[in-house]
């Protein structure tokens, strides 16, 4: 599904996710039922457009350790309303509470700025599942030296001195 969605909403999608995990982290569980969050995205449509999804979720469920682990989730099609391309997070009370709309999140991931091919986008999601040089080869159709030279490659544009702080540099920067 992240693949689907709009390279410049990625990391506003992420941002969001930590505002959320903020947001709840000091309630205690039960007020936890008493807001709807939502926030709105681009994803692309079986007929290769873009269309803006509104997600908006409740908890619904939460284990002994008072985490939540149950959330109930719906998405509306709302290009129709929205014609900007700015994506917006919102808390909206459901009792009596103060409700928080187009809420100024951190920065923690970054949008992507592209400094990686295609192909090279390819062979560092194919190294995320654990896949070594010669499975990426053979995953690719391409040679066990030509996946090594993408990973140099990689290396060095990431400007990282192992794969553990490239692998990291490339998802909070939303290379991937």
């Amino acid at each position: 599904m992240f693949d689907l969605i709009h390279e410049e909403d990625k990391a506003h999608i992420l941002n969001f996710e930590v505002a959320i995990a903020d947001f709840f982290r000091p309630m205690h569980y039960r007020e936890r039922f008493n807001y709807k969050l939502q926030y709105d995205f681009r994803v692309l449509h079986a007929k290769g457009h873009y269309v803006r999804i509104l997600n908006q979720m409740i908890v619904v469920g939460y284990n002994k350790a008072s985490n939540t682990i149950l959330t109930f989730g719906v998405n509306a099609n709302i290009t129709h309303l929205k014609k900007d391309n700015r994506p917006m997070l919102s808390f909206v009370a459901l009792d009596d509470g103060p409700s928080f709309f187009d809420v100024v999140v951190k920065s923690v991931y970054k949008p992507s700025k592209g400094i990686l091919s295609p192909r090279e986008k390819q062979v560092l999601k194919l190294m995320l599942e654990g896949l070594i040089s010669k499975e990426i080869s053979c995953r690719l159709n391409i040679s066990k030296y030509t996946v090594d030279s993408h990973r140099k490659h990689l290396l060095e544009k990431t400007n990282s001195k192992s794969v553990s702080e490239m692998i990291k540099k490339s998802i909070v920067n939303g290379w991937i």
